[in-house]
């Protein structure tokens, strides 16, 4: 219990300070337009900054979100930006169906008395299949820890134990936070904020 609570105040700082960090580096960098070759090389560069702190603690791939970044296209964000939007509806609803697979009612703390163990760990097979497309390399782990936990057959250990359920919320929820950083610098370059010629 303390630990925990001590642990999510500790994510919560760390989040605050490198969201902090990214923010002050959006401000100075500011909102760029692409214009030509040498713009898009600069705005590129810049939202990759924005997701340094992600790559330094490895919360996420540089090398796959580098690869999922179209740096030939006019408009190089237009993939990556539609592929975060499915990615966080998904793994929203992937997170709300496991935890009422697991839970009784809207409580955290009742454990449903028969879960299907094969439904639970289907749902997060899906949820580290989408993570590992976008280098979500936090929550591909705590899926892969979870999903071992359900092949056990350990309920217990899947609600409260090392690797457990709320691991993989917080997971979620600092890669989130990352990637809504980046999409709020990158959504300006894409074909649906920018007007035909």
């Amino acid at each position: 219990g303390a630990l925990r609570i001590a642990q999510q105040l500790l994510d919560q700082k760390r989040l605050e300070a490198d969201g902090a960090a990214a923010a002050a580096a959006a401000a100075e960098l500011g909102t760029t337009k692409l214009g030509g070759g040498e713009d898009k090389q600069l705005l590129l560069e810049q939202a990759f900054a924005i997701l340094q702190p992600a790559f330094d603690e490895k919360i996420l791939s540089e090398a796959q979100m580098r690869g999922l970044i179209d740096a030939d296209d006019e408009l190089p964000f237009d993939f990556v930006v539609a592929l975060l939007a499915l990615y966080k509806q998904e793994q929203s609803a992937n997170l709300e169906l496991i935890r009422e697979a697991i839970y009784e009612g809207d409580s955290l703390t009742q454990l449903k008395v028969e879960v299907d163990l094969s439904n639970v760990r289907y749902l997060l097979h899906n949820m580290r299949g989408g993570a590992m497309n976008l280098g979500d390399e936090t929550v591909t782990e705590a899926c892969s820890r979870l999903r071992q936990i359900c092949s056990f057959g350990d309920l217990k250990a899947l609600a409260n134990g090392p690797g457990h359920w709320p691991d993989l919320v917080r997971a979620s929820r600092v890669s989130a936070s990352y990637f809504e950083r980046f999409l709020k610098f990158v959504e300006p370059n894409t074909r649906a904020a920018t007007p035909p010629k």
